[in-house]
């Protein structure tokens, strides 16, 4: 946000996407709008819309095209084919395919992880329904990955439980659409 950049942050239990913009945030408020509550205040949320050829938009009053360059996911592991591992629970899939659905990543858009040196280990194969990472940035190199892996085009529901679904505000949405 110093750098002028806008910043989208990802949902919370009870929060939808976030965009933290410095032309609206006082520089003395940064910090502030970094945390959870501060992003609540502070950010303006991103909406989902359905229009009428059941295709999603992200409702920006502006009607600007907007792309987001650089999507940062925290990894438990990440492997130099591009493979990682987070938690296990699939936000980080969840989250970037809806916002390819909302026309905010594209093929263009690159995804990083940062994880430490020893969190880097051997490649290993991932399922199609995970989010493969572009670039890996550890304290001590960037690793810029060996493979191409496709990334998810969309939400897998049946692997989804209720509990994971009522959890995203925006998933809440896309289901009932899709019911």
């Amino acid at each position: 946000m110093k750098q002028g950049k806008k910043v989208l942050v990802s949902p919370t239990v009870s929060l939808p996407f976030v965009l933290l913009d410095p032309a609206t945030i006082p520089p003395n408020k940064y910090q502030y709008a970094s945390t959870t509550q501060g992003a609540a205040v502070l950010g303006n949320q991103i909406n989902l819309r359905q229009n009428n050829n059941n295709n999603f938009y992200y409702n920006n009053s502006n009607n600007n095209e907007e792309i987001v360059d650089l999507v940062v996911l925290s990894s438990v592991c990440a492997a130099r084919n591009g493979a990682r591992c987070g938690k296990g629970d699939g936000y980080a899939e969840i989250e970037y395919t809806v916002l390819k659905m909302m026309k905010l990543v594209n093929v263009n858009t690159s995804v990083v992880t940062t994880v430490h040196d020893v969190q880097l280990v051997e490649p290993f194969i991932i399922e199609s329904h995970d989010l493969p990472v572009d670039y890996i940035i550890t304290p001590t190199k960037t690793i810029v990955c060996e493979e191409s892996f496709p990334k998810p085009e969309k939400i897998m529901w049946q692997k989804l439980s209720m509990t994971q679904i009522k959890s995203f505000p925006i998933l809440m949405d896309l289901w009932d659409e899709s019911t």
